[in-house]
């Protein structure tokens, strides 16, 4: 078994993101008990989780082999869904196991994620990742100054990752709405799933693509659809219009139609910088409808 410096920056990673979720049971006084707990199914979940929907990634490339190779991680290859999934779910039975009221762990996931993500999305060029198209616009060559003429995704995620946690801070420190356990959680799904959508576009590496879908950016579009979805089930509980409702729906679903035509375009369309633009601005619809539905939902 080799022990590699990816392999050490990943660890690293994961300890971010068990040190914030400490600093979170913490400020909501839950106890060093409940953290324990937490970080005892987090570590052993989010590395199964990441091995595992890699290894179903690599069935759908035709590797049948994957399933029993699943926690041969000294092979390489993980997905970093998979480990935000696995941590997701040590949140929900840590929860349910400690008494805690649903939500508040989960919330804690969502604040040490993009920390976990920063630090990883650093370490992509080390493995060859991360690495996306040729700078094509001329007052952004200095971008790609260090990557070969190449957007340098690796460091724009990163940047996007401290870009969510800041938003999520301001956030959690607000008081005004009526902000539910969870919402801290959804709201980072929002804002990273529509991100990646993007960013996936941008690079230029294998990883995870089955023909020419990126798998890391359909899960991005789900996050952001479940969170919306979850948003708009509570609005029309508390009493929402039907009018309105269907509105924010079919808003949603424009943006996103119009964001998978923009994805087959920046294929044939030179002119990436507009095409990326739209893309862009489709997705900040889609963000900014799911989080207007939860603002009616927090004010009804």
């Amino acid at each position: 078994m080799i022990i590699t410096t990816y392999g050490l920056q990943a660890a690293l990673a994961m300890a971010l993101l068990l040190i914030a979720e400490g600093l979170w049971c913490c400020w909501k006084k839950l106890g060093y008990g409940v953290w324990i707990r937490q970080s005892v199914l987090t570590i052993p979940l989010a590395f199964l989780m990441s091995r595992v929907l890699f290894s179903l990634f690599a069935i759908g490339n035709g590797d049948f082999s994957s399933p029993v190779q699943a926690l041969y991680f000294w092979d390489g290859g993980a997905s970093i869904t998979g480990a935000f999934i696995g941590a997701v779910i040590a949140a929900a039975l840590t929860e349910k196991a400690c008494g805690v009221s649903g939500g508040v762990l989960l919330d804690g996931v969502g604040i040490g994620a993009p920390l976990a993500i920063m630090l990883e999305r650093l370490c992509e060029p080390g493995v060859e990742l991360g690495i996306g198209r040729i700078v094509d616009t001329e007052f952004l060559a200095f971008l790609g100054a260090a990557t070969d003429d190449r957007h340098p995704v690796y460091l724009y995620c990163a940047v996007a990752a401290v870009l969510i946690l800041l938003a999520l801070l301001h956030d959690v420190a607000r008081k005004d709405g009526k902000r539910r356990n969870g919402d801290v959680l959804l709201t980072f799904m929002t804002f990273y799933g529509c991100v990646q959508v993007i960013l996936e576009s941008l690079r230029d590496d294998a990883h995870m693509v089955i023909y020419f879908i990126r798998i890391n950016q359909i899960a991005g579009l789900v996050m952001a659809v479940i969170a919306f979805v979850i948003w708009t089930v509570r609005w029309v509980r508390s009493g929402a219009k039907g009018l309105h409702v269907t509105i924010s729906c079919v808003v949603l679903i424009a943006a996103i139609a119009q964001g998978v035509v923009q994805e087959f375009a920046v294929d044939s369309n030179p002119n990436l910088l507009l095409e990326y633009a739209i893309m862009a601005a489709c997705l900040a619809v889609v963000a900014a409808v799911t989080l207007f539905v939860r603002s009616r939902a927090e004010r009804a």
